[in-house]
């Protein structure tokens, strides 16, 4: 993934944004349809999205030559070119609807020029595709600009010149608020523009748009705040109330679910990258080393095909050591004087004598090697050259690796050993070098896992790596182990005989964390935010909800007993009255006997309490079913559904209620009541059915007055 740390800044920040505003989108749709414009804005937030997703893409794709990259890298460009005008396409017919708010109604024309230029803009983007004059690409897909961009930018001031005339000509009909807050948001993102002419290659402007119409969201909301709405638009605004819940938390999941999916593909991607990459540095690294160390095996593979470097070891064995000390010393010298080595050294296999660029050095034992071991072991090895890590006592006993060779006469006849021997400490700075520059740790071991060479003189001969796997591990290819984000690379490196282990730090965890940790938070603060004011208009709009629910109950509510009154009573009749299946449904009407006898002989607040407890009574048996009416003075009326049983049931718990009743000033309620059962009459309308209970419940009432004469 070829990305910069400003790329990866730039496209996070966009994609936030474009997220954040998809979830501002849906919730202004689920709350504010009817708001005249608000489908405009909702149309603008959602192609700023899109241009924002757009140019995240590319990006993230520039830079990468392969032909998928290419192809989406031009068409973002595209798409973000093309949606920039339209969205002032957009901006200024939403434009339009918000001053017809306010009585105001400019010419089209103004819109024709905006769209004139839009397709002006449209042309000189397709002519591009061809041409390449208002941008293009370099060879590392890279975005150029070229001279059309500033003409192309130019017919985008057609928007901001036309909407600042428009407002100036009707500046008298329009509050000086509203007047200067659209000029702001109208010219913000040019001054952006005008920068944008000086930055190349990173992109302020839709950051600059989608601020500036984050801006205009909050003024919506404000405004939407401060519209007074109708009974009939709270009543839909709980209905729409589990909608937004329900839209809001599904976007929550939906881009959560994204930017979850959007984590393990770019973890995919950037692991399998990096597993290339590491591949890279530790062939880069490997060859490097290689090449030191070949060069000092050339030099001592030289020496030992060298004229000199035999015909020497020749005589000495045949003359004696002394007699070639001096041409030993100068060729010696020669070669550590041309190649810099600190040790060069050759070895008289019948004279046993180490001669150095000094000279003499000393005389092997043959019978005892001792510090020489070395000398006894590669003899007798198959190998014609070695390396070997030792201890250089000619040089004060500092760790060096010294390449052996085996220097034989025509015949094939073993002559002796000649070879260079250069310190540690600079293999061990270039092993440094390269560990600070990559954030690697190096090493070269033996078959046992015996670490031979490193950045640390103290591991050298000392310290031991896992080799379990060594067996797996062969010179063509790199053997790959993943451990707790390490990248662990061996290769046999057969020519010096060693093991090359790289560790490489993944680091693809952290360009993950780089690319979607931001976007996460910001995405976070914007739902929480959202949030807070998805509650705050939640509670004000219950709020006022119960506030109307309470003044329509209160219209239709009877103060006195709680019953519902004659209001509610006259719309429940045109309902019923326009339902074709009465099953189960029962029209009980009352009358009260005596109370104007109570109210003559023992006042108002005892008639008042035969009233209320004749309410009461009702209520209690009959509201569970259905509802009940105070349609008068002492009249009622209940309409409820249930079964002929349950229905018999009732009035039996009704007639033991008002029969036990006791009060603080009457002892008894006396109600007479006529009962119809609307499926029993199935020829009436349900007004007759009313009637009928009526007739029923004045003929019961005729009965008591009778008996009580």
């Amino acid at each position: 993934m070829n990305v910069s740390s400003l790329e990866i800044t730039q496209a996070t920040i966009e994609l936030s944004i474009a997220l954040a505003f998809i979830v501002s989108a849906f919730l202004l749709m689920s709350y504010s349809l009817k708001v005249r414009g608000i489908k405009l804005f909702i149309a603008m937030f959602f192609t700023i999205s899109l241009m924002l997703i757009s140019e995240s893409v590319a990006y993230i794709c520039r830079g990468n030559i392969d032909t998928v990259n290419i192809f989406f890298t031009r068409l973002s460009n595209f798409l973000v070119f093309f949606l920039n005008f339209f969205i002032l396409s957009i901006f200024i017919r939403y434009l339009y609807c918000i001053l017809g708010e306010y009585g105001v109604y400019p010419s089209k024309n103004y819109i024709k020029i905006v769209d004139i230029f839009f397709l002006l803009a449209v042309i000189i983007l397709i002519v591009n595709l061809f041409t390449g004059w208002m941008y293009g690409f370099d060879d590392n897909d890279y975005y150029k600009r070229n001279y059309m961009w500033y003409v192309f930018s130019l017919f985008s001031f057609s928007f901001p010149i036309c909407s600042t005339i428009i407002f100036i000509s009707n500046k008298s009909k329009i509050s000086k608020k509203i007047f200067w807050i659209f000029l702001i948001f109208i010219w913000s993102p040019y001054l952006l523009l005008f920068l944008q002419a000086f930055i190349y290659g990173y992109s302020i402007l839709s950051i600059g748009i989608a601020i500036d119409s984050f801006f205009m969201f909050i003024f919506h909301l404000i405004k939407l705040k401060q519209t007074k709405f109708n009974d009939e638009e709270i009543d839909s605004f709980k209905s729409k109330r589990f909608q937004s819940i329900a839209v809001f938390f599904l976007m929550a999941v939906f881009i959560t679910a994204s930017i979850t999916s959007c984590v393990f593909s770019i973890n995919r991607v950037s692991k399998d990258n990096e597993k290339n990459n590491s591949k890279i540095i530790a062939s880069m690294v490997c060859d490097r080393i290689e090449n030191e160390f070949f060069k000092s095996i050339t030099v001592s593979e030289t020496m030992c095909q060298a004229y000199t470097m035999k015909e020497a070891l020749y005589k000495s064995g045949e003359y004696g050591a002394t007699s070639v000390e001096s041409d030993m010393r100068k060729y010696l010298s020669s070669i550590k004087e041309g190649f810099g080595y600190q040790m060069v050294y050759a070895v008289s296999n019948k004279s046993m004598v180490y001669y150095n660029y000094n000279g003499i050095g000393r005389y092997i034992d043959k019978n005892n090697y001792g510090e020489d071991i070395w000398y006894k072991d590669f003899i007798e090895s198959d190998k014609e050259y070695e390396i070997n890590i030792d201890k250089d006592k000619d040089n004060g006993y500092l760790i060096s690796y010294f390449v052996n060779s085996k220097v034989r006469d025509e015949n094939g006849n073993l002559l002796g050993v000649c070879g260079v021997g250069v310190e540690m400490q600079h293999i061990k700075d270039l092993f440094l070098e390269y560990e600070e520059k990559y954030n690697v740790s190096i090493a070269l071991t033996d078959e046992n896992g015996l670490i031979k060479a490193s950045s640390s003189i103290d591991k050298i001969e000392k310290e031991y790596i896992d080799s379990n796997y060594f067996a797996n591990v062969d010179s063509n290819n790199y053997h790959l182990i993943e451990s707790n984000n390490i990248f662990k690379l061996t290769r046999y490196l057969s020519d010096i005989d060693m093991y090359f282990v790289i560790d490489v730090l993944n680091v693809s965890s952290n360009i993950v964390i780089q690319i979607v940790l931001p976007s996460i938070i910001i995405f976070s603060v914007g739902l929480v935010l959202l949030a807070v004011f998805f509650v705050i208009t939640y509670i004000d709009e219950k709020r006022a909800h119960e506030t109307i629910i309470e003044k329509k109950k209160a219209a239709l509510t009877d103060e006195m007993t709680g019953l519902f009154n004659r209001n509610a009573y006259t719309q429940d009749i045109v309902k019923y009255n326009n339902i074709d299946n009465y099953n189960n449904i029962h029209i009980i009407e009352f009358d009260l006997n005596g109370l104007k006898m109570i109210n003559d002989t023992k006042g108002h607040t005892a008639g008042d309490e035969f009233i209320i407890g004749s309410a009461h009574c009702i209520m209690n048996v009959f509201q569970k079913y259905g509802k009940c009416y105070r349609t008068g003075g002492d009249e009622f009326i209940a309409i409820v559904k249930c079964s002929k049983e349950k229905f018999e049931e009732c009035m039996i718990t009704f007639k033991h209620l008002i029969n036990n009743f006791k009060g603080n000033y009457i002892n008894e309620l006396s109600i007479s009541f006529g009962i119809v059962h609307c499926y029993e009459h199935k020829d009436l309308s349900f007004v007759q059915m009313i009637k009928l209970a009526d007739k029923l419940m004045y003929e019961e009432k005729d009965k008591y007055y009778k008996s009580n004469q």
